[in-house]
Parts: structure tokens; sequence; C-alpha cells
């Protein structure tokens, strides 16, 4: 997601399941610029004319994050087309077929079953062939070293927690964000205990798969919170923590099968950025 003022002197940039769909609707009513990855981050990080920009990146709990995110792919067609269904012969012929025009009306009733949402997660997960990112899906998919190339070029970043951004929008623009796509409680407490429990194999890999990402998390709101911590010392921690990614390929390498495809050149890039900073 990629917001811009109209001069590009402030731009907000996430990924999906951060809030995106709340500031996309706030900002649009404002006719600043949307779009879905205008620029790759390594684009902001380098182009001269955003030198003097400020990029504010909206973060999120990467667990939270990943849950909100399976509940995405399981709502609708963001992967294979696939709308939500639980039955097995359906996800058999959607494996083979990865296509599909049937639709799937849920009643209230399974919308609020525990074991219709269980199955579900079971059955989307068996998709992915031990690819928890789903093919670098943008809902569920591993991110923020791209916030670290922006901080590596020294570019002015702003961190804000999604959790936060009422807040945010309130002291910046003294208005109020509504908020969309946020689901019922009942529902939000299904997915908190399927994950909680994690009685479906396929979860299991899940804290090694988001160990870095989380790690990263954590550091970005600390370390712009604490004035502390010498901007040499966010370097080494960003070079530390983009070489942890690139030996884990982003956290995949870390699952019991083989991801669906490598990023070989998402890594070429940042070890190519590594060396030009050592050297």
């Amino acid at each position: 997601m990629d917001i811009h003022n109209t001069d590009s002197s402030v731009v907000y940039l996430s990924k999906g399941k951060t809030g995106t769909t709340s500031l996309e609707n706030y900002f649009n009513k404002k006719d600043w610029d949307i779009s879905a990855d205008k620029h790759t981050f390594f684009e902001y990080a380098t182009l001269p004319e955003f030198e003097d920009t400020t990029f504010n990146i909206v973060i999120r709990d990467p667990k939270h994050r990943y849950k909100s995110g399976i509940r995405e792919l399981l709502w609708g067609p963001h992967i294979f087309d696939a709308q939500p269904l639980t039955d097995t012969e359906y996800y058999d012929r959607l494996r083979i077929t990865k296509s599909t025009e049937d639709l799937m009306f849920i009643s209230e009733n399974l919308h609020n079953s525990k074991s219709f949402w269980e199955t579900g997660v079971s059955n989307l997960l068996s998709l992915s062939g031990g690819d928890l990112s789903f093919n670098h899906n943008f809902h569920v998919s591993n991110w923020l070293h791209n916030v670290l190339i922006l901080i590596l070029h020294k570019r002015k970043v702003n961190i804000i927690d999604t959790k936060d951004l009422d807040k945010h929008i309130l002291q910046t623009y003294k208005d109020k964000l509504f908020r969309m796509n946020v689901p019922n409680n009942r529902l939000s407490a299904i997915f908190d205990e399927i994950f909680e429990e994690r009685k479906i194999k396929t979860l299991k890999p899940m804290d090694r798969y988001l160990e870095n990402e989380s790690n990263i998390y954590r550091w970005l709101k600390l370390s712009f919170q604490d004035d502390m911590i010498s901007e040499k010392d966010k370097l080494k921690e960003c070079i530390r923590f983009l070489n942890i990614d690139i030996e884990t390929d982003y956290g995949l390498a870390k699952l019991d099968n083989k991801p669906l495809t490598a990023t070989k050149q998402r890594s070429a890039t940042i070890n190519a950025l590594i060396q030009d900073l050592i050297v």
C-alpha cells in the first residue's frame, strides 16, 4: 500500500492486514494518491525525489497480522480466486485446477461455528505446500525487512503501530479514522482460540516462520521510542536482522517443507545493499 500526499512529502507505506483499507478509505476522501506498490521499498530508499520525504510506516504484531491474514484468505478471492469453503472435495479440486467460479454464502450458524473455521484453516493451509507465506501473499508474507532498507538509506521514517492509527489520525489531522474490515467479537474469539490451541498440524511451524519478523517488529517499536539508541547502533541492528532474513529465506527456510518459490532476487538485492554499506 502506497499513499502519497500531493507533493509526495509524506508517504504512508504498509502491507495487508495492518489497517490499510481504513487508511485508503480515509485518504481517498482527501484526494491523496493511493496505489498498490507504486514503487518498491528499495526505490523509495534510493530514488532522489524521495530524499526529503517523510515515510509513515504502519506495522502490526506479526502473529496478529498472520492470523488476520489467514482469515482474509478464507473470506475471498485472494488466492487462486477461491471463495471461502471448507468442503474437502472443493479444496481437492481447487488444488488441481487452481481456479474456480464457485461462490459460497456462509450462514450465521456457520459464521459462528468454531469447527467450521477450524476445518477451513486446516484445508487452506493444506494448499500451501509448507509455504506459510502462500507464495509471498500480500496478507501473510513477512515484509518488515523492507522497513530496514529505508532506515539503512537514512530516510526519515516514522513507525506507527496499527493499534495507534486512530490516535495518529486524530493528532496529525484532527480527524477521526473509520475502521473497516473489523470482524465481530465472536469471529475474533474463534480465530484466537484456533491459533492459540494449535491443534492444526500445519499451524505448528508458524512461530518459526514469524520469529525474525516478530523480533524486527519489537525492535522497530523500541528503537523509535528510545532516543538513547544511536544511529550507528540502529544501522548495525538493521544489517543483523537482514542477514537473518536472507539466511532463513524470510522465515521460509525454517519450515518443514520446501516453499513454493525462492526469493533469490530479493536476497540478491539486500546482499548488494549490505555490501555497499560495509564497503
